[in-house]
């Protein structure tokens, strides 16, 4: 899967494969707001989609927050924004334009955008208008690069014969349950109602003229009606999602995320997710893996969880897989092993993959719990740790120290989340937020080893 795409050849600009929608960020207080910009960061997720009217414009304020405390943050990503939507209308002119850009300037603590959008179509659009606020913001060097939001061929034909810039996005939304783009061109010279073309011929047009589609809003139907996942109004979807997805073993976000990268027009999707631990767990679960590669394991054992869709399991694994791709490594989805995250489930699993003679040098389970079992199925089975199999387990739970060899694992402070816990239970109801972040290290003890050392014989 790529990580980066190429935006309007070699005068463009390099962008991360995915981006982050910051629609609901105003949702957050300054220090999630933090951790997620953070965390995305870290997992290679570089470019950040605000408008000015996403939160009223306390999106874009809490991020400024977010960069006015570190401001090296803002070296390290690219910055989008939309403007055009007004209070029951639309407004391309001149003058809004350049105030709108100068409003986000100055809440996103920032001296340009990376790129700006002009957001929906102004159908009373006066295209000499735009080109000479396009003009000043590049001139001003407050706009490197332009584009626009759901605009059709013609809107864009119109606004290209007035303006210099190439116009460089259109933010589509697109994705299972929204595939307009796609339906008339699977129908062509039919009557069947897919046949009927809405857009003009519209992926065809940005394919032709280099510009780069952001689908927004990829898991949800109609218009903002909800999410299709697991939603009992769409089982055949979630059937074949399901099916899909557990023959990749991936969850089914990352199959329709997968499926639109896929596609050969090199689409950036925008992902509007504001739990940073799920980014966390990416983090946490490459950071592990890494670990375990640079003591010179490449056949590691992966224990997770049984959950298919969203859960933990699904986010470590997705960071287990991007650390083993960077070093041009081939996930090992044999030996992947999905049930519980208790004693018995790593027990389990562990005797199952010895029975079936898999290959590994490293075991990396998802919990302590289960590393705990994984352990104790290798010495009932003769073998030793890390003499024979390194162990990896995660959230540093007291266990973690008492067994022997102690447990080398990925520490996440337990007191800090009764801490927090506290401060939710103190909240109004409808403050509270459900998410609770944690940082995350590797705890060194003594169950992994480096496979150059010598083993040392049995006592």
């Amino acid at each position: 899967m790529k990580k980066t795409l190429q935006v309007g050849g070699q005068n463009g600009l390099e962008v991360s494969a995915i981006a982050l929608g910051c629609m609901h960020l105003a949702e957050l207080d300054v220090g999630q707001a933090d951790a997620l910009v953070r965390t995305a960061l870290d997992c290679g997720v570089t470019y950040f989609d605000h408008a000015d009217i996403y939160g009223g414009g306390g999106s874009e304020e809490l991020f400024g927050r977010v960069l006015e405390k570190d401001p090296a943050l803002r070296g390290k990503m690219r910055v989008q924004s939309k403007c055009g939507i007004c209070p029951g209308y639309f407004d391309f002119s001149k003058e809004h334009i350049l105030d709108a850009v100068d409003n986000s300037l100055r809440r996103l603590h920032t001296d340009y955008l990376d790129a700006l959008l002009l957001h929906r179509p102004d159908t009373l659009m006066e295209p000499e208008e735009v080109a000479e606020a396009f003009d000043r913001l590049e001139a001003q060097g407050k706009v490197l690069h332009f584009g626009v939001s759901n605009q059709n061929p013609g809107q864009m034909e119109l606004l290209r014969r007035a303006v210099r810039q190439p116009l460089l996005f259109n933010q589509l939304q697109f994705g299972p349950m929204h595939t307009g783009m796609i339906d008339s061109g699977l129908n062509v010279n039919m009557t069947n109602p897919p046949s009927v073309d809405h857009d003009g011929g519209l992926l065809e047009y940005c394919r032709l003229n280099g510009v780069t589609i952001q689908p927004w809003s990829p898991y949800q139907y109609g218009f903002f009606e909800g999410v299709y996942l697991d939603n009992p109004q769409f089982p055949a979807l979630n059937q074949a999602l399901g099916e899909l997805a557990a023959q990749k073993g991936i969850s089914a976000q990352a199959l329709v995320i997968a499926w639109i990268l896929r596609h050969p027009a090199g689409m950036q999707p925008i992902v509007g997710t504001t739990k940073p631990e799920r980014l966390k767990d990416i983090a946490a679960a490459y950071e592990g893996t890494n670990y375990l590669l640079d003591l010179g394991h490449r056949e590691i054992l992966f224990l997770s969880d049984d959950e298919q869709k969203i859960g933990a399991g699904f986010q470590r694994i997705t960071g287990s897989r991007k650390a083993m791709e960077e070093r041009g490594l081939e996930f090992p989805e044999s030996l992947v092993l999905r049930g519980g995250v208790t004693f018995e489930a790593g027990y389990q699993a562990m005797a199952t993959a010895l029975r079936e003679k898999k290959q590994f040098t490293a075991a990396f389970a998802f919990s302590d719990e289960l590393a705990v079992g994984v352990m104790a199925a290798l010495y009932d089975a003769g073998l030793r740790v890390p003499e024979d199999i390194s162990v990896l387990g995660y959230d540093d739970l007291t266990i973690a120290t008492r067994i022997r060899p102690a447990l080398t694992t990925i520490h996440q402070p337990i007191d800090v989340f009764i801490e927090k816990s506290l401060e939710l239970f103190r909240q109004p109801p409808k403050s509270i937020h459900s998410e609770i972040l944690l940082p995350h290290s590797i705890v060194e003890r003594q169950s992994c080893r480096r496979l150059s050392d010598p083993v040392p014989k049995s006592v």
